[in-house]
């Protein structure tokens, strides 16, 4: 179509007509120095916690590729532990917003496990959006009872999130 240039790709609608776009960039979360370090047991309210792990991201539809590290305090031991869900939210305090793939899941059943999930966010909007990576609902495993060890902290240096256009 006459607009092709350096960093675009040619993409198609469901018709098959194509223009260039600019080839989008991925974009990481902001990881911070203390996580989550409250209870891995989340209460029967449904309350949510917030593991201060952020991704702003700007219009459009975004694949976000989850792997956060699990541990907490004292180690499961005899089978003990917990399936946690992650999930992303707008809001720092609670769960808000409708997600492809909510939950990024995962099992810790010893001194360490890992969330790892997909979810398609589309921000609607017409400004960046924040959004914040948070604790959901988790099944206790033979009664565990512990704490969180910095959940969604940078000192995890495995901990990653990132998003990919996907409009």
């Amino acid at each position: 179509d006459g607009n092709q240039q350096p960093n675009y790709v040619m993409m198609s609608d469901a018709n098959g007509y194509g223009t260039w776009k600019a080839l989008s960039n991925a974009i990481l979360a902001v990881f911070p120095t203390t996580g989550f370090n409250g209870a891995v047991n989340t209460p029967a309210d449904g309350t949510v916690h917030n593991t201060n792990v952020t991704l702003t991201l700007p219009p459009g539809k975004w694949l976000v590729l989850t792997n956060i590290v699990l541990n907490a305090s004292p180690d499961p031991a005899n089978g003990k532990g917990a399936w946690v869900r992650l999930l992303w939210s707008t809001s720092a305090t609670s769960q808000v917003g409708s997600f492809s793939g909510p939950f990024n899941s995962g099992m810790f059943i010893a001194p360490y496990g890992n969330a790892i999930g997909s979810t398609i966010i589309e921000n609607l909007g017409s400004a960046p959006q924040i959004y914040y990576l948070m604790q959901g609902s988790t099944d206790l495993v033979d009664n565990y009872v512990g704490n969180w060890n910095n959940l969604g902290g940078s000192q995890w240096t495995e901990n990653s999130v990132i998003a990919y256009p996907a409009n």
